[in-house]
């Protein structure tokens, strides 16, 4: 089946009306996952950029 979140079968209730589905997205839980997220991926770029020889990730460019 396929998950469609303008259908309200959305898993996490993000763009559903059906108030079952909503209690699935605690925003006082969700924001340090979230947070985390963003932290590791930050860490995962800068990680790559080394392994390309180069000082920050922000030096990164399609030519690379």
């Amino acid at each position: 089946m396929w998950v469609h979140c303008h259908t309200s079968t959305c898993p996490t209730g993000i763009a559903t009306h059906n108030k079952r589905l909503q209690r699935g997205l605690v925003a006082e839980e969700k924001y340090l996952r979230v947070a985390n997220y963003a932290q590791m991926m930050s860490k995962e770029i800068e990680m790559i950029a080394h392994a390309c020889g180069l000082k920050h990730a922000r030096e990164l460019t399609r030519e690379e």
